[in-house]
């Protein structure tokens, strides 16, 4: 897989992953009010996960890559 098709990859991932927590949050904003929770901090928070998993993923990939050379 060449670098162009693996950003190309990541960037549809972390799309669909985007749209998976707004989503989430359309679908359950109602009953996390209810109890008192901000939508919106919640989403931004799973972003946050999110982007820190991505910093990870792309350390482990790199290792990979320069054992490989």
């Amino acid at each position: 897989m060449s670098n162009l098709e693996h950003q190309i990859l990541v960037a549809l991932a972390v799309q669909k992953i985007e749209e998976t927590i707004r989503d989430f949050g359309r679908r359950h904003g109602d009953i996390l009010k209810s109890m008192g929770v901000n939508v919106r901090d919640v989403q931004v928070l799973a972003l946050d996960i999110v982007g820190e998993a991505y910093e990870v993923l792309e350390q482990k990939a790199q290792q990979l890559s320069e054992k490989k050379s």
